[in-house]
Order: C-alpha cells, then sequence, then structure tokens
C-alpha cells in the first residue's frame, strides 16, 4: 500500500540517498512480514518530507529498538536465525537521515508490527551550509558514488582512515 498526496514541490536532497532509504526501509519490511501488509506514507509540510513505513509483522522488543540503529547490529543470532542480512540497513538509513539534518524513530510491538518514521528537512542545502561539519560528509558521500575525491588527503590521513 501507498499513501501520499502526489509531489508538488521540488526536494533539495541527494535523491540517490532518498532512493536508498526507502529501498532499506521497504526490504525490511517485506523481510520481517510473513503475513499482513507494508505501508508506505509519505507527507510533506512546509519544513519536512516524512516517510513511515509500517507493517504487521514481527515487531521488535522495547530494548531492542534502541540497538538497531548501530551498524551490524542483527536481533536474532546463531543457528536459528530465520533472517538473512548483515545488520547494516537501519543504521545506513539513520546515518543517510542524519547526514541530511533528518531523523529515524521507530516504534514497534511484538507480534503486532513496526512503524519506521524518517524525516528529512525541505531545505537541506540550507541546513548543510549553515553546518559545514555535515557538508563534507554528503560531499564525501556523492564523491564515493563517482569513484573521485574534491578532498585532498595527505598520506598519514589516508592510512589512518
Amino acid at each position: 500500500i501507498v499513501r501520499g498526496p502526489a509531489p508538488t514541490e521540488t526536494l533539495v536532497a541527494d535523491a540517490h540517498a532518498c532512493r536508498q532509504i526507502l529501498v532499506n526501509l521497504l526490504c525490511n519490511a517485506v523481510k520481517f512480514t510473513d503475513r499482513g501488509t507494508v505501508c508506505l506514507t509519505a507527507a510533506r509540510d512546509a519544513d519536512w518530507l516524512t516517510f513511515t513505513v509500517s507493517d504487521t509483522g514481527i515487531g521488535i522488543a522495547p530494548d531492542d529498538i534502541a540497538r538497531l540503529a548501530q551498524p551490524f547490529v542483527q536481533l536474532s543470532q546463531g543457528p536459528s536465525r530465520r533472517y538473512e542480512g548483515t545488520g547494516l540497513g537501519l543504521s545506513l538509513v539513520k546515518g543517510l537521515a542524519e547526514l541530511h539534518h533528518g531523523s529515524l524513530h521507530i516504534r514497534s510491538q511484538p507480534d503486532r508490527g513496526t512503524t519506521v518514521t524518517v524525516k528529512i528537512p525541505t531545505d537541506c542545502a540550507d541546513r548543510i551550509q549553515a553546518d559545514r561539519t555535515h557538508s563534507e560528509n554528503i560531499v564525501a558521500l556523492t564523491d564515493a558514488r563517482k569513484k573521485t575525491s574534491s578532498f585532498r588527503q595527505d598520506a598519514q590521513a589516508r592510512r589512518s582512515a
């Protein structure tokens, strides 16, 4: 199910990153929903673009929610693990949202489903210009896709990275 109005204005954000956020959220929802529904909702107001992916899947225990956005965290471990994956999906979503000065929020109940909400400001470019520390990360992300770099690093910096 997809809900939301047709886009009427352009969002200034990294299109590839936004697509990756949606792909990761939808893949997780489908993977953890054997029966039931997965719903994508998009909403926009003057300040925020909000993606919400909800499902009626297996859900997550409250104590485990905070750990999910950390890299390589998988809730099921060992030989009884039912679901494949690297544990990077939600940490990547969180990182991409934060690079855009946005946020990730997870609500869930075991055996009832999960709702993940990602908010990205509609004025990403203005916020990035105001905060130079994050703009370098976004440029680096863009350069990595092109396999080039606009930053000069000395040999010692490259070795320690």
